[in-house]
C-alpha cells in the first residue's frame, strides 16, 4: 500500500478504534535481598514489546494486543529487583486490522495506550516490595520488539 493510502487508513482504523476489555496475565516481582541500599547507584532499564495475538488471519474487526514489559533495576552488575508485565488487550474497529496497520499502530499508538497500566503496576509492586515508589515516566518511547506474526 503506498504511503498516503496507508495514512488514510491508519486515520480512519484509529478513529474506529474501541478498547474492549483489557486482562492483566502476569504481574510478576523479585527482589535481591542480598543487594542493599536502593538509594544509591541503581540504574533503571525499561523492556518492552508489543505482539499480536488470537487471530486466525489478518484484515479481522476484532483482535488482541498483547503488551510485555518490565523494569529492571541493577546495582553495579547484580539485579536488584524486577518487575515483569503482561497486559492483554481486546480491541475492535470498523476497518480490519493488517499486518501494516498493525505495525504502525504499535509504532504510534498502542504503547501510549498500554502504559499507564504498567506505570501503575510498577508503582504498586515497589510498594509491595518494600522499596520506595518507583514512578516511572507518563511516557517515554523505549527500544521496542514487535512480534509480526502474533503467538499465544
Amino acid at each position: 500500500m503506498d504511503k498516503d493510502k496507508l495514512k488514510k487508513a491508519y486515520n480512519k482504523f484509529i478513529e474506529k478504534l474501541e478498547l474492549d476489555s483489557f486482562h492483566t496475565i502476569k504481574c510478576n516481582y523479585f527482589i535481591n535481598t542480598e543487594v542493599s541500599g536502593i538509594k544509591k547507584n541503581v540504574r533503571i532499564q525499561i523492556i518492552s514489546s508489543e505482539e499480536l495475538i488470537e487471530r486466525e488471519e489478518w484484515n479481522q474487526e476484532k483482535f488482541a494486543a498483547r503488551a510485555i514489559y518490565s523494569v529492571i533495576g541493577r546495582k553495579g552488575k547484580k539485579i536488584f529487583f524486577r518487575i515483569d508485565t503482561v497486559n492483554q488487550f481486546y480491541f475492535s474497529t470498523e476497518v480490519p486490522i493488517t499486518q501494516e496497520l498493525f505495525e504502525l499502530f504499535c509504532e504510534f499508538s498502542f504503547q501510549a495506550m498500554a502504559w499507564p497500566y504498567f506505570r501503575e503496576m510498577v508503582a504498586n509492586a515497589s510498594i509491595r516490595m518494600g522499596l520506595p515508589l518507583l514512578q516511572i515516566p507518563l511516557l517515554k518511547r523505549i527500544p521496542r520488539k514487535v512480534d509480526k506474526g502474533g503467538s499465544e
